[in-house]
């Protein structure tokens, strides 16, 4: 009995040690002169909550480089953009898109001149920016990190006869790597429907050009 009641008496202490930029709860006790872990907290991926969604994720910003591709527009060019995200909360991002692109207008639409029959068209470069803000849903698969995500777009584009305002939607998902420690490497892929809300050219009185898809392929570092 005097056994057991010393050693209930050996003192011990909590100790919060981290690996990887995390915590890892531990308790210590003092035996035999010296200090040995008594409890040590499960290592693994405290990032994780059920059904493996990351609840915590290492990096918050993310800077990217985009080719946006028309589908099915005779009007619309490829578009290149670069793009600032940012996480808040885990599940909701917001950013900003920067970038340029180009339309392949009618003449008539340039010149206001001549037969409307004339196809012959003016291509026309523009500069974009489109506010995103949507959300997500990170998720662990293997060695990396799957991120679907849906967001809104709001948008101007600024040149001569190309000015516009606009507005739609994208859904996509992206893939992300840790190269080290809380830097990632991201590709991703996206579908875009966007519709005019006005503009500063017509093919006729009363005809807008109507909403056009876009594919969006995306590469990026994000921290």
């Amino acid at each position: 009995m005097e056994d057991v009641k010393e050693n209930q008496a050996q003192p011990s202490v909590a100790v919060m040690m981290t690996q990887e930029g995390k915590y890892i709860p531990s308790e210590w006790i003092f035996e035999q002169g010296d200090w040995r872990i008594k409890q040590l907290a499960d290592v693994g991926d405290k990032n994780l909550g059920k059904r493996k969604v990351i609840t915590h994720p290492d990096y918050s910003n993310l800077l990217q480089l985009d080719v946006n591709i028309p589908i099915g527009s005779d009007i619309e060019g490829t578009q290149i953009s670069a793009t600032y995200n940012r996480t808040l909360k885990t599940f909701f991002i917001y950013g900003l898109r920067l970038g340029v692109g180009s339309m392949d207008l009618p003449k008539e639409v340039i010149t206001d001149k001549g037969d409307f029959g004339d196809l012959v068209s003016s291509n026309k470069k523009y500069f974009f920016a489109d506010v995103q803000a949507g959300a997500q849903l990170p998720l662990k698969i293997s060695s990396v990190f799957l991120i679907p995500n849906a967001k809104g777009i709001f948008g101007v584009n600024c040149g001569n006869k190309t000015k516009s305002l606009n507005c739609g939607f994208s859904l996509g998902a992206q893939v992300a790597y840790r190269l080290s420690g809380k830097t990632y490497l991201i590709g991703g892929i996206d579908f875009q429907r966007k519709f005019f809300l006005s503009q500063d050219y017509d093919l006729s009185d009363d005809d807008k050009f109507p909403p056009y898809n876009i594919l969006g392929i995306h590469l990026g570092i994000a921290w």
